[in-house]
């Protein structure tokens, strides 16, 4: 494994790394390592490739779905 150095960092970057760490229950150092595997991954799906995938599976559903039955299987998910 590497050991990498930063330096310089501006204190209100620094200060928001450091929060958006404690929001993830992580590190700074695993923080920043997430940070930047994210910037470099390959791009997600764009929105429209989203929405098309999703018009796809509503016609394969006969029916929509009711929020009692959302709320049914929130409940059966949770035994």
């Amino acid at each position: 494994m590497v050991t990498f150095t930063l330096k310089n960092i501006p204190r209100e970057l620094h200060q928001r790394l450091k929060r958006k760490a404690k929001q993830n229950r992580r590190s700074l150092n695993k923080e920043i390592l997430e940070v930047l595997e994210n910037s470099i991954s390959p791009s997600l799906e764009s929105i429209q490739d989203v929405l098309a995938r999703a018009q796809r599976l509503r016609k394969q559903v006969a029916r929509p779905v009711t929020l009692r039955e959302i709320q049914r299987f929130k409940r059966q998910g949770r035994l």
